[in-house]
């Protein structure tokens, strides 16, 4: 078992430590965590807070996990791999204050500190088809690019969530505040939900591939439920949005 758990602390920058090593002795370069890994991984299984999100394909070996120089407010870090399932939890703990905020409201100014959680999880995996890869995030974005998995599972609260050309048996991609975006994805089995956002991009094929149930509350769609032979599916949901899918074929 690997196991890395840092907190992204005022202290421990001025500490200059971690993990027995020094850190550089910017305050921006402070703030680099990285995980890294050569171990065998079947699955990925990520839970981000306050952060975006990136699971993309890399060209090494090995499997990184690196958090953005540039991350405002307070974080922990809890990675761990165990019988082959790589698990990525990042908590905020303390947003940063940031001084002063004006904000004018029907002729009324109000004015305060505002408190900022800003933060980029970006894991980097090698080429290979994973059993399971799945991304939730809570007030942020998940892009998902070029990876491979049985199952790709993206739940987003507040961000949108992409995926550029990546493949999957079973696609589940689910907003709520956000819209789903694809980029001549490829899957046999999707299931896409949104609320309060859009569906919009290019699957892999043809619309004649695809069986398909489509539904757009409070919103238009340009595709409409389709039975028939095709070897994929979709399900398209839609809640005060719109769904708009086009086809490489």
């Amino acid at each position: 078992m690997s196991k890395w758990s840092v907190k992204c602390l005022a202290a421990a920058a001025a500490a200059g430590l971690m993990l027995g090593s020094v850190l550089p002795a910017s305050a921006e370069e402070s703030m680099i965590r990285r995980y890294e890994t050569s171990q065998p991984v079947t699955s990925v299984v990520a839970d981000v807070e306050n952060a975006d999100l990136v699971i993309r394909k890399g060209t090494g070996n090995t499997i990184q996990v690196d958090s953005a120089a540039d991350a405002r407010g307070e974080y922990s870090y809890d990675i761990n791999l165990k019988d082959g399932v790589l698990t990525v939890r990042v908590e905020a703990i303390e947003g940063e204050k940031i001084k002063p905020i004006h904000i004018p409201v029907i002729h009324v100014t109000v004015m305060g500190d505002a408190v900022v959680c800003e933060n980029e999880i970006t894991i980097t995996l090698p080429e290979a088809v994973y059993e399971k890869i799945e991304g939730k995030t809570h007030n942020g974005s998940i892009t998902a690019s070029e990876v491979e998995a049985e199952t790709l599972s993206l739940d987003s609260a507040n961000g949108n969530v992409t995926l550029e050309n990546t493949r999957g048996v079973k696609v589940q991609a689910k907003t709520t505040n956000g819209g789903i975006h694809l980029y001549e994805t490829y899957g046999l089995d999707y299931h896409l939900n949104t609320r309060n956002g859009n569906i919009q991009g290019t699957l892999a094929g043809t619309k004649a591939d695809y069986r398909l149930e489509v539904e757009a509350r409070n919103g238009r769609s340009n595709l409409a439920n389709q039975e028939g032979g095709g070897v994929a599916s979709g399900s398209f949901r839609v809640t005060n949005g719109s769904i708009n899918l086009r086809f490489t074929g």
